[in-house]
């Protein structure tokens, strides 16, 4: 994409390039997002699953439909609040109990920490965040809740009120505004045919729900968790304050922290920590210690020299050294002004390959792409097996 920022910056982003193969020596650093953990504590073998929204959004015929489907407890708060007195009185204007949300939570503590619940309630700011590994906010179109909630015998303020909050989605941003932006989904409701399609999907998503990946042989547990650094050590230091031991937080790229200090990427601690572990089990008579972890090393060593030998984007930095010094031709330079950079970057473990460039000059992204296009992933022979239709889709709508 084009975009313009502050200070006349322009920049190109073409963060999904894709190869089309990939070599075996690509085949041996793939790997995923995970973050290690000891095999201690517990954690629910099934995810819980918060329904909210407006009354009149099809709560309580979604959450019994998905429960019955997955063999799921349904929970309906309001039901809930009625038959164990969690209340404190009745409220005339809007004709309902007065909700006590301490005593709610604190009914419902042991039930959440077993997994496979499927509550329902119109609201969910009390809610802790720990319960609920999805957040599905239901919404309808207007004249069709209008409709239902008259049915229900909703008049005078109560309705009005209702009709009011699903116009400004308040439930979305109470969601939003309560629990991580990556467990909450808003899903129309205004039809069966919209329940049912509802209910498959999150049917769908129950089934695919896995946060851990066991380690047999080491009895160890890998939590599956997002990108970016500071996601996967957040998550780490909430395991560890839940009484899940997590002592390794590794991103794909093999950046990682420890859970005694939490620094990205402290190598000498690490070291440290490792010779201090050999010693030990030295001194103990541990048959575990590792009397082959030189010869592992070199091996290790000797397999990523090969990868980089054989590596594609290997051929194209030749080129674009070629490129830059045999034809004298410059990436950031034009007409003696400071033109801009080009930075690509495949990973060692996704086919993705991301592309940024940036230019102080109305017109620089589109000519560095052509040149970097022409001059370098041409000429190299990598357009042969990489995917570079971003890249003339870019330079075709902005020629």
């Amino acid at each position: 994409r084009l975009s313009q920022k502050p200070g006349v910056l322009f920049s190109l982003s073409l963060p999904n390039l894709q190869l089309r193969i990939l070599s075996p020596a690509n085949l041996n650093f793939s790997s995923r997002l995970t973050m290690a953990g000891a095999n201690s504590g517990t954690r629910r073998q099934k995810p819980n699953i918060l329904i909210t929204g407006t009354p009149g959004t099809g709560k309580s015929t979604t959450a019994s439909a998905l429960a019955e489907a997955r063999n799921f407890k349904h929970i309906c708060v309001g039901d809930l609040v009625k038959e164990k007195n969690l209340h404190d009185g009745w409220d005339d204007q809007f004709e309902c109990h007065v909700i006590n949300k301490d005593l709610v939570c604190d009914e419902l503590e042991d039930i959440m920490e077993g997994g496979g619940n499927i509550v329902d309630y119109h609201g969910c700011d009390f809610f802790p965040e720990r319960w609920f590994d999805r957040v599905v906010v239901l919404q309808t179109e207007n004249s069709v809740l209008y409709d239902r909630l008259t049915r229900r015998g909703y008049s005078g303020t109560k309705l009005s009120n209702n009709i009011e909050c699903e116009i400004f989605q308040v439930m979305l941003g109470e969601a939003s505004d309560r629990y991580k932006e990556e467990i909450v989904t808003a899903m129309q409701s205004d039809t069966i045919e919209d329940i049912s399609d509802n209910v498959a999907s999150l049917t769908e998503w129950i089934e695919s729900w896995s946060p851990w990946v066991y380690n047999g042989e080491r009895g160890g547990r890998h939590c599956l968790y997002r990108v970016r650094y500071r996601n996967v050590i957040d998550k780490g230091v909430e395991l560890n304050k839940d009484g899940i031991e997590s002592h390794l937080m590794m991103k794909t790229s093999g950046h990682g922290a420890v859970k005694e200090n939490l620094f990205l990427d402290d190598s000498a601690y690490m070291v440290v920590k490792i010779m201090i572990e050999m010693v030990r089990m030295r001194l103990t008579g541990s048959k575990e210690e590792p009397r082959d972890a030189k010869a592992k090393g070199i091996e290790a060593i000797e397999t990523f020299r090969q990868y980089i030998e054989v590596a594609w984007w290997t051929q194209m930095i030749i080129h674009l050294l070629l490129m830059l010094t045999c034809t004298g031709q410059k990436m950031d330079k034009k007409s003696g002004e400071e033109y801009g950079w080009v930075h690509m970057r495949q990973s060692i473990h996704n086919p993705n390959i991301a592309l940024n460039m940036q230019s102080v000059l109305p017109g620089g992204c589109l000519s560095m792409a052509s040149l970097f296009r022409d001059r370098c992933l041409e000429a190299s022979g990598v357009a042969r097996f990489l995917d570079i239709s971003d890249i003339d889709n870019y330079i075709g709508s902005q020629s």
